[in-house]
């Protein structure tokens, strides 16, 4: 039986600190796929303050299929959707094709 899990929507705009550099969010956007729909984020990573010198990507995270869109606020005012996970691997791979096709990311990453 497939997963489902809350997935909060992260702040657009947003610049969040990381290990060696930051990241922002760009986009959340809803993919159609086989007669559902797909949640995913876009957003842009910046590594520059590690030691092996600046770079940085484009990346997308698929939250899954959606069961539920923003059913609920979190108590920071975030949208809560519900969604199923993607566990097959020959659909991931679809929709990771339309995906960097259609944002240009380097990295796309399945949650769960």
């Amino acid at each position: 039986m497939p997963k489902i899990i809350d997935c909060t929507h992260p702040r657009i705009g947003e610049e969040l600190t990381a290990i060696a550099g930051h990241y922002i969010w760009h986009k959340i956007d809803r993919l159609p796929y086989r007669g559902r729909e797909v949640l995913y984020m876009v957003g842009a990573a910046l590594i520059d303050t590690g030691c092996c010198g600046p770079s940085g990507c484009g990346f997308a995270s698929v939250a899954g299929y959606i069961v539920d869109w923003e059913y609920r606020m979190t108590e920071g005012g975030e949208p809560v959707s519900r969604v199923e996970e993607i566990s097959n691997a020959a659909m991931r791979s679809e929709i990771e094709q339309v995906i960097r096709k259609s944002e240009g990311v380097q990295q796309i990453r399945f949650s769960t």
